[in-house]
């Protein structure tokens, strides 16, 4: 009994020293999460990010901090973010910019960036070259003004309201003219500040518009259902930029999709943090799928008749 009671020990000892020990297997990792303003977009990146995290078995402890829209709050937010974290997911081009300014030796993944070189985030989107990396929203412009005077093709002034504060905004208003032009098309831009600017510039862009496209402003994204009622009043068509403004009530997009966009930035994040992949080394992302979205109900009202082509591949939101 006593020599079995000994090899049944030694047996054990073994395994356990063979097995993985349970600190190993219950890593848990610590990232902070921070985000300019809540709206669908940038929420539904979050949640994708978090969902692939999940998917994939990796355990964190997240500390999610939103600034609410308010650019001192996020700077604040982005100087402390990173303190005992072992990675910052940034969701916006300034809550990117505010948490690399924090200059924190903690691996960022930013993601609804459109345009990391000119916001300073990276030196090149092939070659990062600091403890930065991410996937970018870039917006298929081009291709959503084509769809526009598809369905319009008596437009000829496309109407634009944008935060001017906002490095995103100024990047995609450049790339509509630079659609625009091959289009025949003219861009008609209103600027603004504040939230409380939006109602009397509205005004002034519907105006002067035939329809309205709606970039992907985080300024204006929060001020959404503004511009979906006024345009359905006026029966102005609207084109958006991604998804969620759709689903709030623009008429069409054949944009990305922000989840999915926050998934590949969850992947993006797993090889830093568990294969000590080098964020500098990384190169910027972007999703090469896009969506058609329809909203059935501002179709309605407008009147509005779709191409077969159009009908026969759009999620139809109801």
């Amino acid at each position: 009994m006593k020599r079995l009671l000994a090899v049944l020990l030694v047996s054990l000892l073994l395994l356990s020293a063979c097995a993985p020990t349970k600190q190993a297997e219950e890593k848990v990792f610590k990232i902070g999460i921070t985000q300019i303003a809540e709206h669908p977009a940038l929420d539904a990146a979050r949640e994708g990010f978090l969902e692939e995290l999940e998917a994939k078995g990796v355990k964190v402890d997240v500390d999610y901090q939103n600034a609410q829209g308010d650019s001192s709050t996020n700077g604040t937010i982005g100087a402390s973010i990173g303190e005992g974290k072992d990675l910052v997911f940034a969701i916006s081009t300034t809550s990117a910019q505010a948490a690399k300014a924090g200059k924190k030796e903690v691996p960022i993944v930013f993601t609804a960036v459109t345009d990391p070189v000119e916001a300073e985030l990276v030196a090149s989107a092939e070659a990062p070259g600091e403890l930065i990396t991410g996937t970018s929203d870039k917006t298929p412009v081009a291709l959503q003004l084509e769809l526009l005077k598809t369905l319009k093709p008596d437009v000829k002034k496309v109407g634009i309201l944008f935060n001017t504060s906002e490095v995103n905004s100024e990047v995609q208003i450049r790339w509509a003219k630079e659609a625009a032009e091959a289009l025949s098309l003219e861009i008609v831009e209103v600027g603004v500040t504040t939230v409380n600017e939006i109602p009397q510039a509205l005004e002034n862009l519907v105006s002067r518009s035939d329809a309205i496209y709606t970039i992907t402003d985080n300024l204006v994204a929060n001020s959404i259902q503004l511009v979906v009622e006024k345009c359905r009043d006026l029966g102005i068509v609207t084109m958006g930029a991604e998804r969620a403004h759709v689903e709030a009530g623009i008429l069409i997009t054949d944009g990305i999709d922000y989840r999915e966009l926050g998934r590949q930035s969850a992947r993006m994040a797993i090889r830093i943090l568990t294969e000590d992949a080098d964020p500098a080394k990384m190169p910027v992302e972007t999703l090469d799928k896009t969506e058609l979205v329809i909203n059935k109900a501002t179709m309605e009202m407008l009147g509005i008749g779709m191409p077969e082509d159009v009908l026969g591949r759009a999620l139809i939101i109801e």
